[in-house]
């Protein structure tokens, strides 16, 4: 003889289930963007190290598309904080968003200056800095390891940038949140 669970056993089972789904969906989501980023990045640097900008460009713009659904010249337009407002509500997946782009401009803003295109370079560094720290903000942690890394990195390098005060603050709030925490 088969017993047919209880009824407010069924319940609370679904209700885990309409809980738990959308969170490993998201978990799912985020581990991908990631492993996303570390490909575009890995192929990214291989044409920079063989001076081949052109196709450097060419890898950026479409995980820029791809990911974004958006062109890169087309992301530049909006401010950091319309891009965060577009990218949604859950911290945790906003937070990553932030860190992808922020991550995929660094390396354009790195091509760029190994081109020539110091300005070009240095304005899509400092946009990188404001989206990484804003990431790191949102999630309180890093979003992988190294994280951190390129905030500090980017901090070293624009040391004589003229950074604007919307990124000032999110600088003085990351130094903040990085005391507290050690």
């Amino acid at each position: 003889m088969v017993l047919a669970p209880h009824p407010d056993e069924v319940a609370v089972f679904e209700k885990r289930r309409e809980i738990s789904c959308p969170i490993v969906i998201e978990r799912d989501y985020i581990m991908r963007l990631i492993s996303i980023l570390t490909q575009v990045l890995s192929r990214t640097l291989l044409h920079r190290k063989v001076y081949e900008y052109p196709k450097a460009h060419r890898e950026l713009e479409g995980a820029y598309t791809s990911l974004f659904g958006m062109t890169g010249e087309l992301l530049y337009q909006f401010s950091n904080e319309q891009l965060i407002e577009m990218f949604g509500n859950d911290d945790e997946s906003v937070a990553t968003k932030c860190y992808v782009l922020g991550s995929l401009m660094e390396e354009e803003g790195e091509v760029c200056q190994q081109e020539g295109e110091e300005v070009k370079g240095t304005n899509l560094s400092i946009r990188a800095l404001g989206l990484l720290i804003e990431s790191f903000l949102l999630a309180k942690h890093e979003i992988e390891e190294g994280h951190r890394g390129r905030i500090e990195g980017l901090l070293s390098r624009l040391v004589s940038s003229e950074i604007p005060l919307s990124v000032q603050e999110r600088i003085r709030l990351y130094n903040d949140l990085k005391q507290e925490n050690g």
